[in-house]
């Protein structure tokens, strides 16, 4: 009865009750001996959970535990937590035992699997860790944890071969199905006098029948995989070509830059860095007409690495700034010259008023602490001219949205706004209007 109480009726594992049960008794009973935990969890349950039911999937971690035991040393205690989550504890906590266990788990998911489904092929991300003493379980495993699901969210992990959203964006390259299109960034002079100082440069992939496939399709799949890696490469690739095209044409305007908006996952890539720096010397682009645009995610990202890409020469623009995992400190570690922030977030508000005394609303204070860094606002998403108008009480005045242009291909946008500097046009004319 204890036993069928503590065994996983799919896997024949220990389960999670197993577990805690274990610990609560190791945690009275600590000794100075070291354990060691291995965390795994399978790449593609889910989305074979949802292709195929719960039975077949039920059958293929059976599967799992068979080749498990197989490969794994019986001094070992196999456990299943819960889904596709799996415990390894072992009191041998030498290099020797790690490396074993390592080496199992590798030889048990480099063959696919045998089903009646076809051959299927998993893969895993898994943690080690060496506790001193098995008092407090939890922290290390869920750390653990923790380090494999930023890889495995949603199964975002899985290999391109077995991706849809990366057979999408291969199919692309090799296609010809994807182009970059650019939105200018423009600034106003008093006089309402618009002066192109740089563009921002999207993807844009498009399907069989060449309609345009929305980037919420696949932007959030690919942004912590190597596919995401690969879309900026390319990115700087034809970016930097841009650059060296208009300059050999006509001289870019002053101060001009160009920007792509880099997915977090090569923030990470020591590679990209290589590629950047080769990219801008094979087109013999001068640096600080390139920009690279870091979100609010950079708040997870190592300073050190990031400081690399100031060092090459290029402009840092924070987007997005201090919106949601702040990337408000790089203000000081990386001085960029810009930051974008939403329109919506500029626009001042009248004051808190506490007590006696008025407290500056949390937008004044961020337009503040630009000012006070030297940092020049782009106030995007700007749709329309009374946007503009709620931001005349600010210093700020340069302004990227559609109400100048969507974003087009960058040569047709070059010559537009070429061509509205011959005629002195302005925001808000009708030629302006139809034009984006």
């Amino acid at each position: 009865l204890d036993d069928q109480q503590y065994s996983d009726g799919i896997t024949g594992f220990r389960n999670k009750e197993f577990i805690r049960n274990w610990h609560n008794f190791n945690r009275d009973n600590a000794g100075e001996d070291s354990i060691l935990l291995c965390y795994f969890v399978l790449r593609r349950y889910k989305s074979i959970t949802s292709k195929y039911g719960n039975v077949f999937a039920q059958e293929v971690l059976r599967q799992v535990a068979q080749r498990l035991q197989t490969d794994l040393d019986s001094e070992h205690i196999c456990c299943r937590i819960n889904g596709p989550e799996f415990l390894i504890i072992s009191n041998n906590a030498s290099s020797d035992a790690k490396q074993a266990i390592e080496q199992a788990l590798a030889d048990a998911f480099t063959t696919s699997f045998e089903t009646e489904k076809g051959e299927i092929r998993l893969g895993i991300d898994q943690a080690i860790s060496v506790t001193k003493n098995n008092r407090e379980l939890a922290e290390p495993l869920l750390s653990l944890a923790n380090v494999c699901s930023q890889n495995n969210e949603e199964d975002s992990s899985e290999s391109p071969e077995s991706n849809t959203v990366a057979k999408l964006i291969i199919e692309s390259f090799s296609k010809n199905r994807i182009e970059v299109a650019c939105q200018p960034v423009v600034h106003l002079s008093k006089d309402n006098v618009p002066e192109l100082i740089g563009m921002e440069a999207f993807a844009r992939i498009h399907d069989d029948r060449k309609q345009l496939i929305p980037p919420t399709k696949y932007l959030s799949d690919i942004q912590n995989t190597e596919i995401g890696v690969q879309l900026d490469k390319w990115m700087i690739t034809k970016t930097t070509q841009l650059l060296a095209q208009w300059k050999q044409s006509e001289a870019l305007p002053g101060q001009f830059f160009l920007s792509i908006n880099l997915t977090p996952a090569s923030l990470k890539s020591e590679s990209l860095i290589q590629h950047l720096r080769d990219q801008l010397a094979r087109n013999c682009v001068t640096p600080s007409t390139f920009a690279l645009e870091i979100s609010d995610y950079a708040g997870d990202s190592d300073t050190s690495y990031l400081t690399q890409f100031k060092e090459l020469g290029i402009q840092i623009i924070l987007d997005d700034l201090a919106l949601q995992r702040s990337n408000i400190f790089l203000l000081d570690c990386l001085k960029p010259k810009y930051a974008k922030i939403d329109q919506r977030r500029l626009i001042s508000h009248e004051d808190v008023v506490l007590g006696n005394e008025a407290e500056m609303s949390p937008n004044d204070r961020l337009k503040t602490l630009c000012d006070y860094m030297n940092v020049e606002i782009i106030a995007k998403s700007i749709d329309s001219s009374e946007q503009i108008s709620n931001l005349s009480n600010t210093n700020i005045s340069r302004y990227q949205g559609y109400y100048f242009e969507k974003p087009i291909d960058g040569d047709e946008v070059m010559r537009r706004w070429r061509s509205r500097l011959a005629k002195d046009e302005k925001p808000g004319q009708e030629s302006l209007r139809k034009a984006s």
